[in-house]
């Protein structure tokens, strides 16, 4: 059950020794979900059909059919969906801790925090990761027919899945040391990722975000750069650029509309905005240069 704080939602996930997963199914709305939301356990989806969006705390992630996604219990997100109809999910949650054997050696991939931080891709391609994608495929199965030993074959799976995310180096960043401070200071600046995430395209000062956050602008501005290892000005234009790559990769828009739609009055201030995050021109990226 969500438990409303006004601009988060904590939706802890009830599991036992005989429902030690849950696993449910989901449509994905068209309109961005109200609040961020967090769950106290580890969550693995996968994308049976359509395509959308993830926000995950600073990071604007498209997913399509196919696609896995990984959050952890400490990062704040949330999803819609785009094109002519709902994405559909299976979703599972789960304890890693659950899945150990007794052999310390194995218990660093039962580590959750080491799934998330700012550089990890929450989003798997299941086309690039055929194998993750199988097993994934393979752990639904188990909990939709739930026949003998489905139990024992989830563990299996589970254990297989953790060790191959564990393993994927590229994904993962080193874990912060204080995970639980961290959780505490996006509750606190929630309200200004909210107005962020909702009015990004529109002109926001640090002044109105400190004071949604119930702060001074110079205790926002060293929280919030603490937080996210950037400024909330960096972040508003990390935000803006990456919806821009997005409507620019996905949507099939122009570039001088999509600097529109992203804020920008001027296309040069977006070129320039833009190729410093991305590395190529606007134009450039939506012809798919990397």
């Amino acid at each position: 059950m969500l438990q409303n704080h006004s601009n988060y939602e904590y939706a802890p996930i009830k599991l036992s020794e005989t429902n030690p997963i849950a696993f449910e199914f989901y449509k994905v709305p068209f309109e961005e979900e109200k609040n961020l939301h967090i769950h106290d356990h580890l969550e693995i989806g996968y994308c049976r059909k359509g395509k959308g969006i993830f926000i995950i705390e600073d990071k604007v992630l498209p997913f399509q059919t196919g696609d896995i996604c990984v959050l952890n219990e400490f990062e704040f997100h949330r999803a819609h969906s785009t094109g002519d109809e709902l994405s559909e999910w299976y979703f599972m949650y789960f304890s890693p801790l659950a899945l150990f054997d007794g052999l310390s050696d194995h218990d660093r991939y039962l580590d959750s925090s080491l799934l998330g931080g700012g550089s990890y891709r929450n989003i798997r391609d299941g086309a690039k990761y055929p194998f993750l994608r199988a097993l994934v495929e393979v752990l639904i199965d188990e909990l939709r027919c739930r026949k003998e030993g489905w139990r024992f074959s989830c563990n299996s799976l589970l254990r297989s899945i953790m060790v191959m995310l564990c393993r994927d180096r590229e994904n993962r960043e080193t874990p912060a040391v204080n995970i639980e401070p961290h959780r505490h200071d996006v509750q606190r600046l929630a309200p200004a990722l909210q107005r962020i995430s909702a009015g990004y395209a529109g002109k926001l000062t640090v002044s109105e975000l400190a004071r949604l956050c119930c702060m001074s602008n110079c205790t926002f501005y060293r929280i919030f750069s603490k937080t996210f290892n950037k400024s909330p000005q960096r972040y508003l234009i990390q935000y803006r650029m990456q919806m821009g790559a997005y409507l620019l990769r996905h949507r099939n828009i122009g570039v001088q509309e999509a600097a529109l739609a992203v804020g920008y009055d001027s296309t040069s201030s977006f070129h320039r905005h833009f190729r410093g995050i991305y590395g190529v021109s606007p134009h450039a990226y939506k012809l798919g240069v990397e």
